[in-house]
């Protein structure tokens, strides 16, 4: 889908792009009456920088990155632009003054063979990112649960004892790893009762002050020794049956994620209007400025291979409840698949997500995670 999604916004910053060249060549031939190389020539240079800005900042969603980066980036934009002129000039002295063509009919025909040859070099060659160079570690189980919890003593027994009872009849090894986000409460009195029984695979890793979601979810994450990484939610919103599908259908070289919006979801119990509403809207956002195609960023039950949760982990700046977002953004801009599953889903009461509050807290988290992206802080 996302192949579709790039073509179809290239097909439209093509179709601005050969306009604006269009126009150039126009007023270069028959108003100053220039002839047609030198003409195309000129409308050719003319149209690479606005190509250039749209399809950076739009079609490819290239990041913008250090001063080096940038000099890179722009050396290779230099160089396909350079061919595509000689395809340019090229073509229309062929189509022109040997096939004896009209100058637009030349134009047009020398256009789409430029057009075509811009896509593909600067897709595949100047706008595209590296994936993360994945460390090779040997794993110490299949799967790692992490679950980050604050001040969840009324509730993270019962999620771990579910946890405990489900995991010990699976075929795969497993760990589960908590993070103590500066609980101050008995959150972390609960899970060291788990982890210092004898042959426990409960592990406590603590914050010492509130640091947000995101920062719990990512010091669980890099310390996970599992070939795969599962990031849960403390209230099992999801409930813990999910993740024996989840690690049947895993793969090694993509992020499975749970959705509550694809055909395939089990809502047992809604949210309120409200805050599916917000949901929704924020998701819109989302998917308009940061991560398309995905219909679910905010479901908190996700599967990461274990080696590219490392890399993409350890380059998360955000520490509240727009991680999701930066992660994903992160792996899609590296080509990275993403797929979606649907799970079951209830909501639960006493949820610490304020609507109103949070829905713009990320909203400036969003906004921040795009000046990231553009700026190549995650490069």
């Amino acid at each position: 889908m996302e192949r579709y999604r790039t073509f179809a916004k290239y097909c439209a910053v093509g179709v601005l792009v050969t306009a604006v060249d269009f126009t150039a060549f126009g007023l270069a031939h028959y108003g100053a009456r220039v002839d047609v190389v030198p003409a195309k020539l000129a409308a050719f240079l003319v149209a690479v920088p606005v190509s250039l800005v749209l399809n950076r900042a739009w079609t490819f969603r290239a990041r913008r990155s250090r001063l080096q980066r940038i000099r890179y980036r722009v050396a290779r934009f230099v160089t396909v632009s350079g061919v595509g002129a000689g395809l340019s000039v090229g073509g229309i002295f062929l189509t022109v003054h040997g096939w004896g063509l009209r100058p637009l009919v030349g134009n047009a025909l020398t256009s789409a063979v430029v057009v075509v040859w811009n896509l593909l070099a600067n897709k595949l060659w100047t706008f595209r990112m590296a994936r993360p160079a994945c460390r090779r570690e040997p794993p110490a189980c299949d799967v790692s649960l992490v679950i980050p919890a604050y001040n969840e003593e009324h509730r993270l027994g019962r999620t771990l004892a579910e946890n405990l009872a489900y995991l010990e009849r699976q075929p795969f090894s497993w760990e589960i790893v908590v993070v103590d986000d500066g609980s101050r409460d008995g959150t972390a009195d609960i899970v060291h009762a788990c982890a210092d029984a004898p042959g426990s695979r409960v592990r406590l890793l603590r914050l010492p002050v509130n640091r947000g979601k995101g920062a719990a979810v990512q010091l669980g994450v890099v310390n996970a020794r599992g070939r795969y990484v599962l990031v849960a939610d403390a209230d099992n919103a999801t409930p813990i049956e999910e993740v024996g599908p989840f690690v049947a259908g895993a793969r090694p070289d993509e992020i499975l994620i749970g959705s509550r919006y694809v055909a395939s979801a089990h809502i047992e119990r809604r949210q309120s209007r409200g805050r599916v509403l917000v949901g929704r809207l924020g998701n819109l956002l989302i998917r308009l400025f940061v991560i398309d195609g995905i219909a679910d960023t905010q479901c908190g039950f996700k599967l990461f291979p274990a080696e590219i949760a490392r890399e993409l982990f350890s380059r998360q700046r955000v520490n509240r409840w727009g991680f999701d977002i930066e992660v994903l953004g992160m792996a899609q801009g590296m080509g990275i698949p993403i797929r979606e599953r649907g799970v079951t889903w209830r909501d639960v009461q006493g949820s610490r997500l304020r609507p109103i509050r949070d829905a713009f807290r990320t909203l400036a988290e969003l906004l921040v995670i795009k000046i990231n992206l553009w700026s190549g802080v995650y490069e």
